[in-house]
């Protein structure tokens, strides 16, 4: 599992990242219920990553019954989850109560009043996502970076309807080579900042320059409409290119499941 330093300590930065992923979660979710410094969410999509408890707490100690507790939770609606555990405090309470340590993904952070290079690709187009095939052309890219049992078909779904029903904090892209689908995106709008979410390019086009390119055009354009503050979740395979392009790590989130799940 791979370690992230952290590079931002400002704590208002932070609180900003923070408030803005939830604001996400609950963007998308039908049902969420808070306890203190924990955040629950329910998206319905069937996802360990996308029905979810944000722990926010400082000195976390999580009892049997507090597990139990978000445990009946989901269960009564049937779904995966997990435990995001956003404190750098220890969560060896958690390991007591059936839950193991499954990933760890650091969420960064870039300023947008700094200029924004823009790599120049020859038959590389972005364009927002079109309403008219349901997102279907947006979710190609994103099944074959992130495969799930229902081949991201509910997730699919819930954007759509959201996109149909006018929800203004989404925005859906993709990028074409050549006019065929290569990559795709999501920006959500937060205030004064956005978050890049689920940036994917297809496997047969990996390693030539596109999902830099998408991120450069993605962070341009909310800079062009004001947006002054850009923050995003990495996976691994993603972090060096978001390193090049001057996102810093601002804290890591521990991310746990029941042992059997």
């Amino acid at each position: 599992m791979t370690a992230f330093s952290v590079e931002i300590t400002d704590p208002l930065l932070i609180e900003r990242g923070v408030a803005a992923t939830l604001d996400f979660y609950a963007t998308l979710a039908f049902d969420e219920l808070q306890q203190k410094a924990m955040h629950a969410f329910i998206t319905g999509i069937e996802s360990p990553y996308l029905n979810v408890i944000f722990d926010l707490r400082k000195n976390p100690h999580t009892s049997a019954a507090q597990v139990e507790f978000f445990r009946n939770y989901f269960q009564f609606h049937s779904i995966p989850w997990s435990w995001f555990a956003l404190s750098a405090g220890s969560h060896d309470s958690l390991h007591r109560h059936g839950l193991m340590l499954v990933d760890q993904s650091p969420a960064m952070y870039l300023g947008l009043t700094n200029t924004i290079s823009q790599p120049e690709l020859a038959d590389f187009i972005v364009e927002e996502a079109s309403p008219d095939d349901n997102l279907k052309n947006w979710i190609e890219p994103i099944q074959e970076a992130f495969p799930s049992e229902d081949n991201c078909e509910g997730y699919r779904v819930l954007n759509a309807k959201l996109l149909n029903q006018g929800e203004k904090k989404l925005k859906h892209f993709v990028a074409r080579y050549q006019g065929e689908v290569v990559s795709a995106a999501t920006l959500f709008f937060h205030d004064d900042a956005v978050m890049i979410h689920n940036l994917a390019t297809k496997t047969a086009f990996l390693k030539r320059g596109f999902g830099t390119a998408f991120s450069a055009y993605l962070l341009q354009y909310a800079k062009q409409r004001q947006y002054q503050h850009c923050f995003l979740d990495s996976s691994v395979d993603g972090f060096t290119i978001y390193k090049k392009l001057g996102f810093k790590v601002c804290y890591t989130t521990s991310i746990y499941q029941l042992r059997h799940n």
